[in-house]
């Protein structure tokens, strides 16, 4: 995972509900709507009065952006960039691979690996020690002061 992915990540977890004007519960479905019958929009626009769902780039602009903003990020972000992220974290932490293509609904599996998930840092420097024991045995790592 990139470091911006990781920053936007973690700012994204972190958000603090009351700041950004959302809900402290633990689902939006917990919050009391008046739009609740069914046939209801689930994540109903109280703008647009309950007849139409909040636009996903409503959502970006107006949660998204400032989260990214305030992290410092300044690459281009966009809803894409949360599925890559959603693989690569899956990958790091030792999901099968096959589970995160269905996750993901990718036709094979070799598009999930080659375009969507990363090694994360630690696992290629794990990868490149567990070579570097079996060519050299004896080799122990410096250890730094």
């Amino acid at each position: 995972m990139s470091f911006d992915q990781q920053n936007l990540a973690s700012a994204l977890a972190k958000a603090d509900p009351a700041e950004c004007g959302t809900s402290k519960s633990a689902s939006p479905l917990e919050d009391e709507t008046t739009y609740n019958r069914p046939g209801d929009w689930v994540y109903a626009s109280p703008a647009m009065k309950g007849t139409q769902p909040y636009w996903p780039n409503s959502i970006f602009r107006v949660y998204i952006k400032p989260a990214a903003k305030k992290i410092g990020l300044t690459k281009r972000i966009g809803w894409h960039t949360f599925r890559h992220t959603f693989g690569t974290i899956l990958i790091a932490n030792g999901e099968n691979p096959k589970v995160i293509q269905e996750l993901l609904r990718h036709a094979n599996l070799k598009v999930t690996m080659d375009t969507y998930v990363q090694a994360v840092s630690d696992e290629k420097r794990n990868a490149q020690s567990k070579v570097v024991k079996m060519l050299l045995p004896g080799v122990r790592k410096r250890e730094t002061v």
